[in-house]
């Protein structure tokens, strides 16, 4: 009896240990399958934004730049908070904050939203603005201003000599600072001069978040760069591009003035050469064979240029294609020109989009264009989506050599999303090679160079579109 009491037991244990252990290993599948779940949902949301970068622009102006998050969901566009309160949102990498005083601290944090999810906030970034500038400081238009027989190299209320290049940044304290040594990341670099060039790292090494303000580039890199980009997220505000063979902050001011020997100038104001978002502002550009040479632009790492003037390019010495701001390739977009005075005598394009692949999501507006072979090239697949061109002005400082516009296709076939609009001719004083009759009348892509001086090319209206 005993023995079968204990054969009992033995099986009904046993039956617990394995009811124990099936239950036990339930429930951890049933965790880990909730894990997984809980990732999926935690992850499944707008990344959170990494790398944010504050810089004082000026005792009244915060800019930030950051990059996307690669945790999670594409952003669709970002929040910016000030001390905890929410102040504004961006589709872009960047955001100024243009309400802050003099001689305080901030601090900054930025989340992605998308599909009316927000990430949560990223890594603060703190910055201190500083005084304001002393009514005793420099006057920053220290560069002299053209006169009646030396006409300015872009008209009033586009970029000029009175509000780009070093000498007008905020703050500037009428001298710079030559600087050396390696750029480093989340770095502000002010007032410096760099009188050999610079390269920002290397095709190994790519600073990210560094912003130039008020600094002085110079170079005779014949058949090269005055800066090589390496880096991602760099911002050039109230810079100057210029060759070291002329004096710092003389630059020419008349779009007539004799060039700069090709041997004297340099190739590339900047050469983008890695993927990593570009911004330029209020910059002053002279004596190049490009001003802005670019391979990369994307919706999360875009081109910006901005509030720049690019003038009096270097004589071509029957080497040159000379261009204002290039692009070879195609295939990129989201790139933004925006209220930029391109001026001069250039064999190319002021504006030159030239790859043969589409572009897409490009913003042309608010620009004056005169000169150069091409005036403007919207690229030669007719393709390209998105192409926006409004506001814009057609300068008579210089007869282009061949048209205004090459590759209109994308602005008059519908379906692509092209827009023309509000584009006018600006016939200035003293042209001789085109009827003052046009001055004022609206600019339509498919118009060509006028076949007299007494053509009217230009339009009453506006172009309808497609």
């Amino acid at each position: 009896m005993l023995a079968v009491i204990v054969l009992a037991f033995a099986v009904f244990g046993s039956i617990l240990i394995r009811h124990a252990l099936t239950t036990h290993a339930i429930t951890a599948a049933s965790s880990t399958s909730d894990h997984h779940r809980w990732h999926h949902r935690k992850w499944g949301g707008p990344a959170i934004p990494t790398g944010l970068h504050a810089a004082a622009v000026s005792s009244t102006q915060v800019a930030l730049t950051w990059q996307p998050g690669t945790r999670g969901a594409a952003a669709a566009d970002y929040v910016i908070y000030r001390n905890g309160s929410q102040i504004g949102t961006s589709t872009t990498l960047g955001f100024r904050d243009k309400a802050v005083r003099p001689k305080a601290t901030y601090s900054y944090q930025v989340s992605a939203s998308a599909s009316g999810r927000t990430s949560a906030q990223s890594t603060a970034a703190v910055v201190t603005t500083p005084v304001t500038p002393a009514s005793s400081s420099p006057s920053p238009s220290a560069k002299p201003s053209a006169t009646a027989s030396s006409p300015a190299s872009a008209p009033s209320g586009f970029p000029n000599a009175s509000d780009t290049g070093y000498e007008n940044a905020p703050g500037y304290p009428g001298q710079l600072t030559n600087c050396s040594g390696n750029i480093q990341s989340n770095t502000t670099y002010r007032y410096c001069n760099f009188p050999d060039g610079l390269a920002i790292g290397s095709a190994k090494s790519h600073p990210a978040n560094v912003t130039f303000i008020g600094c002085r580039f110079a170079s005779n890199a014949v058949a090269d760069a005055n800066v090589a980009d390496y880096g991602s997220n760099i911002v050039f505000s109230y810079s100057t591009f210029e060759p070291n063979t002329a004096p710092a902050g003389v630059g020419p001011t008349s779009p007539y003035a004799s060039p700069m020997a090709n041997g004297q100038g340099y190739q590339y104001g900047i050469d983008q050469r890695y993927q990593g978002a570009l911004t330029v502002e209020n910059a002053d550009f002279w004596g190049f064979a490009q001003a802005i040479e670019f391979g990369y632009s994307s919706q999360s790492q875009p081109l910006v240029v901005t509030n720049s003037w690019i003038h009096n390019p270097r004589a071509p010495g029957g080497v040159d294609h000379t261009d204002g701001i290039l692009e070879n390739y195609g295939g990129v977009g989201y790139m933004v020109f925006n209220h930029n005075s391109i001026v001069g005598d250039g064999n190319t394009n002021a504006l030159a989009l030239q790859g043969s692949s589409t572009y897409n999501h490009v913003t042309i507006t608010n620009n004056y264009f005169s000169g150069y072979g091409y005036m403007v090239n919207s690229g030669s697949d007719t393709r390209s989506t998105n192409m926006v061109f409004t506001g814009n002005v057609w300068g008579t400082d210089f007869k282009p050599a061949w048209g205004p516009l090459y590759g209109g296709a994308m602005y008059n076939t519908p379906g692509l999303g092209g827009v023309w609009a509000n584009n006018k001719i600006d016939v200035q004083s003293g042209t001789t090679w085109m009827a003052a009759g046009n001055n004022g009348l609206y600019w339509w892509p498919n118009d060509s160079l006028p076949g007299n001086s007494s053509q009217i090319i230009g339009h009453r209206t506006d172009y309808p579109g497609p």
